[in-house]
């Protein structure tokens, strides 16, 4: 698609005159000069009505910088973006969406590109554009509900590990995202082994050049070399460096592409569409039967839901519940990866550090990641019970701010607001807000001492490993060469940032738990109205349907 000459002309610009041209010709045959000058005169003003209020409005000194750090290849969609008006007008986004996706056409997501700020495309040979970007298509909104209750036909009252596995197969199953999740599980479990053979490396370095040391000072060498052949211990360790090197890369290439791949943004967009859909469905019907929100004590459906709350509901609650509980399920296969490739490395170097560094180097691996599990069970309900009230009352406050901006434009009056209406608005916003910040600060601090308690249990663990591989080398009449302490004390340590990189993972994951909860209200309320036998929105769009 060729871009147009003028980056700020509307789409539809080119588009009429493109493909009216025929039709106004034909059609302006046999008409007076007046009616061919007052046809003229709509035409200019369908054209400028886009741009009438963004060409009396200065850029907003936020825009105005961003221009001046753009780079070549940037430009702004069109002058309403130009001038800073970031407002959610359906007229304006449609006139910029043409626009916007043929900027994203030129987007450089190559690693080694954007390693050096070029983020965008050159369109020479070696560099082509990406195809013409297209909206997808939402599929129908039954398969996105799939079975009752939501998510896959799990009742949310049924636990924790239940509503995360249910989510996790409900979002599994639909084709945008299983058509890449495979690639990524492939890409994770990849990622757990890198790690523990990029330490493995390094502590067979160590130990290398430990032996290089005694060989050149005429000692013998107290447990097995790591080369048969002696003479290029240099070209040995250079040896070890590259392979040091080529494994680091090689993960870092691998976690980019698994960026890359990993249905997570596709699947927050399927989600937002269909969460907007079924939203604007429950908000429709409720208009139409009549139901209000300050004239019902009971709230069913749309009552429930300010648009505060859903504008909540929409973006954060959707993250959360994407990233951090279907996310979690990447976690899992490299975590099964990592402790095979511990209890590998274990088996292949036993030759060089002894049974003794190995069984606990394995065994200190495999009771970490338990200890992570267990510490997790015990704070498990305080940390959800703390993540629910987070998000409730994260919801409240976002609504309340939202509500209070809608009441002030549908009062009708012109009317300026006196200073003790507004510090009384202010206030009562200011209060949730407080609520919201202790709530947040304590659910923070609650998980800030489930990982200090797995840090504390790992530190015992590994901590008395050392200690005992310390006592051994230090005594004479034991078998553990003492060439081998420091390159066994680097491989024993080298998995204790993975599990508490776990232990951050498992506190995401009930926050994930909660948001999914608080979404699983919302396409429950048919369900769950028929169980009771209310009479709420979803049922009257059930009838209607």
């Amino acid at each position: 698609m060729d871009s147009p000459s003028d980056p700020l002309l509307p789409h539809d610009a080119k588009s009429t005159a493109a493909t009216e041209s025929t039709d106004d010709t034909e059609s302006m045959q046999g008409k007076t000069p007046k009616e061919h000058l007052l046809r003229a005169l709509t035409k200019v003003l369908a054209l400028n009505r886009f741009w009438s209020e963004s060409l009396s409005t200065h850029a907003r000194p936020s825009t105005a910088f961003a221009a001046k750090i753009f780079k070549a290849g940037t430009t702004f969609t069109d002058r309403i973006e130009a001038s800073g008006l970031a407002e959610g007008r359906a007229s304006w986004i449609e006139q910029s969406l043409p626009r916007a996706l043929e900027r994203e056409r030129r987007m450089e997501l190559r690693w080694h590109k954007l390693a050096m700020r070029e983020l965008w495309r050159s369109g020479s040979w070696w560099s082509p554009l990406l195809p013409e970007q297209k909206v997808p298509p939402l599929r129908p909104q039954k398969d996105w509900h799939g079975q009752l209750p939501w998510p896959g036909g799990v009742s949310v009252n049924q636990g924790f590990f239940h509503v995360c596995a249910g989510f996790c197969k409900f979002v599994y199953r639909l084709p945008e995202a299983n058509k890449m999740a495979k690639r990524c599980l492939v890409f994770t479990s990849i990622l757990g082994v890198l790690p523990v053979i990029f330490s493995t490396l390094f502590s067979l370095t160590v130990l290398h050049v430990q032996h290089t040391r005694l060989l050149a000072l005429g000692k013998e060498l107290d447990s097995p070399a790591l080369f048969p052949w002696k003479g290029h211990e240099r070209l040995q360790l250079v040896g070890l460096c590259i392979a040091m090197a080529v494994t680091a890369f090689a993960k870092m290439l691998v976690y980019y592409q698994y960026q890359i791949d990993v249905p997570l943004a596709g699947i927050r967009f399927h989600f937002r569409h269909v969460l907007q859909r079924h939203i604007l469905e429950l908000h429709s019907y409720a208009h139409v039967s009549g139901l209000r929100r300050h004239h019902h004590a009971q709230k069913h459906g749309a009552t429930r839901l300010s648009p505060g709350a859903c504008a909540q509901l929409l973006d954060p609650l959707v993250f959360q519940a994407v990233n951090f509980v279907w996310g979690f399920l990447f976690e899992i296969p490299e975590t099964i990866s990592h402790m095979l490739a511990v209890f590998v490395a274990g088996v292949l170097t036993q030759e060089f550090y002894g049974a003794t560094i190995v069984s606990m180097y394995v065994g200190c691996t495999i009771v970490s990641w338990l200890s992570v599990f267990l510490v997790f069970l015990y704070y498990r309900n305080s940390q959800a019970e703390l993540a629910h009230l987070k998000i409730m009352w994260n919801v409240r406050y976002g609504a309340l701010a939202a509500a209070q901006i809608i009441d002030m434009t549908n009062e009708g009056s012109h009317k300026p607001i006196t200073a003790t209406e507004l510090n009384e608005k202010a206030g009562v916003y200011g209060a949730a807000a407080f609520v919201y910040r202790k709530r947040a600060f304590q659910d923070f601090f609650m998980n800030l001492v489930f990982e200090n308690n797995v840090a504390v249990v790992q530190f015992i663990f590994y901590g008395s490993s050392f200690l005992v591989i310390a006592l051994l080398a230090m005594d004479p009449d034991s078998n553990m060469p003492s060439s081998v302490l420091a390159a066994g004390a680097s491989l024993l340590t080298s998995s204790m940032s993975a599990s508490t990189a776990l232990a951050g993972k498992l506190s995401s994951l009930v926050y994930g738990h909660a948001a999914v909860v608080q979404l699983a209200d919302i396409f429950n309320e048919f369900h769950y109205s028929q169980e009771d036998g209310s009479d709420s929105t979803a049922s009257t769009c059930k009838q209607r349907a």
